[in-house]
């Protein structure tokens, strides 16, 4: 009898816990909802999901609810009458200067002096390291404070607190490669992506959201996104983050986004691929499409993203490559754009009129796909186009846009010799340019430049509608030079050519050069400038340098053959590299919902760690029940067997 009460029982407990823990161990998703206009402004008609809804988040932006609910209940969430919208969450990835003289940024900043003052970007990455020189230099009471001059607000929608301090670099680089391209625009850092370079779309959204709610406070024109999810060949509307960007785009804030890095030449990543956004893609330094580089008919710009050197978390300097280093770029170039706009012509540009002017006059880039794209040139963008010309035609069946563009066509120059990459050991060389004008010209200068400047060498007094001239320069070391020529008439006419040529001096040949092609090469460092590597989907290779900071990569001086040798390693190197990142997305992918409750954790003051906790605890009650009851039947049986024996 005894025993039987005890089985009982030890069934009995047995059973509660089993029931709570299936309770507990319910499975919930993550969706966004908006509610229809005529619902009142609370979750009406959802009582019977009392126990199996929980709010999350608001957006006041798109009037929307980030919300958790039992899985089981999705469907009928579907159903109810008051949604007017609901998506599931969906999780992005980091994307991971000579670029800047060759994208003609340094040109236009000394040219116009453009510096970016007055606009404000909006980056939403992994953080930032506000105490980088390059970056502020501002202590974290600064930062909290207010005080800094560089990056003036910010917030961590991982962690849930108003410091948005990288724990992972891409961001930081990413900001710095900002700071550069627009020395005297600010800074907003908001961080939605983890250590990992992972992150949710609802953070993401709450990023966007904080980005809107804070334009007019900061005067932010620009979001900067280098992350990137899924791939699509056509645009992606029906994206988690569509609603919001459109609401930034409502707010004339330019959305820029990368292409991602999925050697894709017919689709790309979103939120790239939302209709509105300017979608980046990524060039070479010799402005050939960068193998790694996502690119298909809905890219709005390319722009260089192999071998950046930029900020690094460490406080020093590091080089990244991939789209999400392009992305940047333009962002801060649309800064400088817009800071033109201003001052010229006291105009502000829409975000579709900002893609258009990027699409339309940059180089001209051919795809192997037969495909034309636009290579950013700023320079090219501020001469030719005539700002108060251009007409945007917004048709409602269609994407169709029509222009009107003012050339102009005053002065024309081109570039003779030396010839565009050319490499060379002899470093006394004469520079060929030609200018002419229907007006009479008055001069002609030479602007020469490597990693770090590019400046005027010389002028000459010319006259007449057509002139030739040369320059005799002694350049006096080895590197990778960028030259163009600059030509006045007498209405106060300028022009340059439209594109820059580059010079390689190599006047001593690189000596004990081994490569081993199976392996990895010896006595020689060799940085990918076609490749991008990571892991939990951040893209990009890194290799940090201590050094001296350097403004701009300088190209390897090798010979052609030798960079034909390394170059084939390096694909070697980065076929390995990736087939090694794709091994590990299954494990990375099963971490993805861990890493989501922990987001949630702490939107919810730690809900998922006290029922870990609680769960532990009911398995140490159920042990130590379990013993009472034996030690309890095993004392009762004892008294019983002494008992009967007496």
């Amino acid at each position: 009898m005894i025993t039987v009460i005890i089985l009982i029982s030890f069934l009995f407990i047995v059973s509660i816990i089993s029931k709570n823990s299936m309770i507990e161990d319910k499975e919930k998703v993550s969706v966004i909802v908006k509610l229809k206009e005529s619902t009142p402004n609370m979750f009406q008609g959802f009582v019977v999901y009392e126990d199996s809804l929980d709010k999350q988040y608001y957006y006041s932006s798109t009037d929307s609810y980030l919300i958790l609910i039992d899985k089981d209940k999705l469907e009928a969430l579907r159903n109810n009458e008051n949604i007017e919208l609901i998506s599931e969450e969906q999780v992005y990835h980091a994307t991971l200067e000579d670029a800047l003289p060759l994208s003609n940024v340094t040109l236009v900043q000394s040219l116009f002096n453009l510096t970016g003052k007055g606009q404000t970007v909006c980056i939403l990455d992994t953080g930032i390291n506000y105490s980088h020189q390059d970056l502020g230099n501002c202590s974290e009471t600064d930062f909290l404070s207010g005080n800094c001059n560089k990056i003036i607000s910010g917030y961590d929608f991982v962690n849930n607190d108003n410091n948005p301090y990288d724990d992972a670099g891409h961001g930081s680089h990413v900001s710095g490669i900002v700071s550069r391209t627009a020395p005297d625009a600010k800074i907003i850092s908001v961080k939605v992506l983890d250590e990992n370079g992972d992150g949710s779309s609802s953070i993401i959204n709450a990023g966007i959201d904080f980005c809107i709610n804070h334009k007019e406070e900061y005067n932010i024109s620009v979001i900067s996104m280098s992350l990137g999810g899924g791939l699509y060949s056509n645009y992606c509307n029906n994206e988690p983050l569509k609603p919001f960007i459109d609401a930034a785009l409502s707010q004339n804030i330019t959305v820029v986004a990368s292409a991602g890095n999925d050697f894709s030449k017919t689709k790309i990543t979103g939120p790239a691929c939302i209709n509105g956004v300017t979608s980046v893609s990524a060039l070479n330094k010799d402005n050939s499409i960068a193998s790694y580089s996502n690119r298909n008919k809905n890219t709005v710009v390319l722009a260089i993203g192999s071998n950046i050197n930029s900020t690094s978390i460490s406080g020093n300097y590091e080089t990244m490559t991939g789209t999400s280093m392009s992305t940047p770029l333009v962002s801060g170039a649309i800064a400088l754009l817009n800071q033109y706009q201003l001052k010229n012509f006291n105009i502000i540009l829409s975000p579709q009129e900002i893609n258009l002017l990027l699409k339309n006059n940059g180089n001209n880039i051919t795809d192997s796909t037969g495909l034309n794209y636009s290579g950013l040139n700023m320079h090219k963008l501020l001469n030719i186009i005539s700002i108060n010309d251009t007409e945007i035609n917004n048709s409602e069946d269609s994407n169709t846009t029509n222009e009107s563009i003012q050339v102009n066509n005053s002065i024309l120059v081109n570039l003779i010799s030396p010839i565009n990459n050319l490499t060379t050991s002899n470093n006394n060389l004469t520079f060929e340019c030609s200018a002419s004008s229907n007006s009479s010209l008055t001069n002609i200068s030479l602007y020469l430049g490597n990693s770090t400047s590019f400046e005027n060498k010389e002028t000459k007094i010319i006259s007449g509608n057509a002139n030739n001239s040369g320059f005799n320069i002694t350049l006096e070391n080895n590197g990778n030079y960028f030259w163009n020529c600059l030509s006045f008439n007498n209405l106060s006419v300028s022009n340059f050519s439209s594109e820059n040529f580059s010079i390689i001096v190599n006047i001593s040949q690189v000596a004990n050069l081994t490569v081993n092609t199976s392996t990895q090469t010896e006595n020689t460092t060799i940085q990918n400038s076609d490749s991008s590597s990571g892991s939990s989907g951040s893209s990009g290779s890194s290799e940090s340098s201590a050094s001296e900071p350097q403004a701009l990569l300088v190209s390897p001086e090798v010979t052609e053959t030798e960079q034909e040798i390394i170059e084939d390693n390096q694909k070697i190197q980065y076929k390995a590299s990736n087939e090694n990142i794709q091994l590990n997305t299954e494990l990375q992918n099963q971490n993805i919902e861990s890493a989501k409750q922990g987001f949630f954790s702490n939107l919810m003051t730690g809900q998922a760690v006290i029922s870990s906790n609680l769960s532990i605890n009911r398995v140490y009650i159920t042990i130590f029940l379990i013993l009472i009851i034996l030690s309890a039947s095993g004392f009762i049986m004892f008294k019983m067997r002494k008992k009967g024996k007496k």
